[in-house]
């Protein structure tokens, strides 16, 4: 057998014992691995969000101070608030904040 056929088994061994390693451990990993002149490491962290995780201390969209022509528009789709002061505009004032979308994304 040649190098680069033991290489490539090893990365393919490697590659499959990651993937089973990610499926029983899913929130935190390290691997690394050194063949030879062949040098491999892989890290990932996958916390997932609390489906009802409190409102964060600040809001997800903050004006202070804003004067338009025009109207004014503050949108938040992360479920954290608007906050708006000293706000001087001509036309309407829009503030609005939406929960974040929980479908899944393909």
């Amino acid at each position: 057998m040649d190098t680069n056929t033991t290489v490539i088994i090893v990365v393919v061994i490697f590659a499959v014992l990651a993937l089973v390693w990610a499926r029983f451990f899913r929130k935190r990993g390290k691997a690394s691995i050194k063949v030879g002149p062949v040098e491999m490491s892989v890290e990932g962290e996958n916390d997932a969000p609390a489906q009802d995780a409190p409102a964060p201390d600040r809001p997800g969209v903050s004006i202070k101070g804003a004067k338009a022509g025009g109207g004014i528009l503050a949108e938040d789709n992360t479920g954290a608030g608007v906050e708006m002061e000293a706000v001087e505009a001509k036309d309407d004032i829009l503030a609005t904040t939406n929960p974040p979308d929980a479908s899944p994304k393909a």
